[in-house]
């Protein structure tokens, strides 16, 4: 019956927060993040292929954002796209992916680092300092599995199975 009343009693308040924050992002922050898209797609069309070049600043004022000479968007993903071009953000891709494989090793930890991924390029925390620390947790994971055989062989027999 404690825990009834106690769900009740902190449940409509964290429906509310919920959706007050929902109503907000939908007012500012997604208006916002998709004409940061815009903008950045619009100025990658310039070099598709290769890029508009580390450290590029888009000098365009929209009705949301002045962004002559800024450096910081939410979507920082679509900045990396920009700076980079399709080539070489393809190549950072597939690079990221070949050394998860071959250095986390276990689907479900690499599900995880996707999972992360998948979220990091929808927020501005893309290659961030959480993206490191998030790849030595699943190294350290990957190690902890191997050490106990969590999953039923060593490492040894993960190399060898391998070859």
């Amino acid at each position: 019956m404690f825990c009834f009343f106690s769900i009740l009693f902190l449940g409509f308040p964290a429906i509310s927060y919920v959706s007050s924050v929902i109503e907000t992002k939908s007012e500012h922050s997604n208006p916002t993040r998709i004409d940061q898209t815009d903008v950045l797609l619009g100025d990658l069309s310039e070099n598709p292929f290769l890029g508009s070049g580390l450290g590029n600043t888009i000098n365009v004022v929209t009705e949301y954002r002045d962004y002559t000479d800024n450096i910081y968007f939410e979507l920082q993903a679509f900045y990396f796209l920009n700076q980079m071009g399709v080539f070489y953000f393809i190549f950072f891709i597939l690079l990221n992916v070949v050394l998860c494989i071959h250095f986390i090793k276990y689907s479900s930890l690499f599900a995880a680092y996707l999972g992360y991924v998948f979220y990091a390029f929808f927020n501005p925390y893309f290659l961030d300092t959480t993206h490191i620390v998030v790849i030595l947790v699943l190294i350290s994971l990957r190690r902890f599995f191997d050490e106990k055989s969590l999953y039923g062989f060593s490492d040894l027999q993960c190399r060898y199975r391998r070859s």
